[in-house]
């Protein structure tokens, strides 16, 4: 893979991790805002949602592991997050558990990915995570102020995971 490559593949990864990222919280907090559920259910639903966001990714992690497919699990993980918005007026707690599982997926993807990019460094890895703080605070904010735009945050993790798959080097 040339240097050229790289960047295009890392830069690629790092916005979907933002988005991701951003989506996540997006939801998570717009759940609220918008009154779906009383403080505690949101409290429970956070919960779950980190359990599975990020106790999950040890589990997810043996899977990509065994069919070694972290770019098509980065795309999964994105498509999990997209169709998770659809169920923010049918059954919220799915909203929750979707977004969970699509942000350990896309995590496991793109972290794997940046790892071979560069192996034996932190650079891509490190460059890889960057992107995570300002989706959480973009979202967070969107989301608590009830502006959190559904329909645009599905295109971008859509168009994402096309960009993704295309990105085949």
């Amino acid at each position: 893979m040339t240097k050229i490559q790289k960047i295009i593949t890392l830069f690629s990864y790092c916005w979907g991790h933002g988005l991701i990222d951003a989506a996540c919280a997006g939801a998570v907090f717009s759940v609220f805002s918008k009154n779906f559920l009383t403080y505690q259910d949101f409290f429970y639903g956070i919960i779950v949602y980190n359990g599975i966001a990020f106790g999950g990714q040890f589990l997810l992690g043996l899977l990509v592991d065994k069919y070694r497919a972290p770019r098509v699990t980065a795309i999964i993980g994105c498509i999990f997050v997209a169709i998770s918005f659809l169920f923010l007026n049918i059954w919220t707690p799915l909203v929750f558990v979707l977004a969970g599982i699509g942000n350990a997926l896309y995590h496991l993807g793109g972290g794997t990915v940046s790892l071979n990019l560069t192996p034996g460094k932190t650079s891509a890895p490190g460059i890889f995570v960057a992107p995570g703080a300002l989706g959480l605070f973009l979202g967070t904010f969107l989301g608590k102020a009830g502006n959190f735009n559904f329909i645009l945050f599905a295109i971008l993790l859509i168009v994402t995971a096309v960009l993704i798959y295309f990105i085949n080097f």
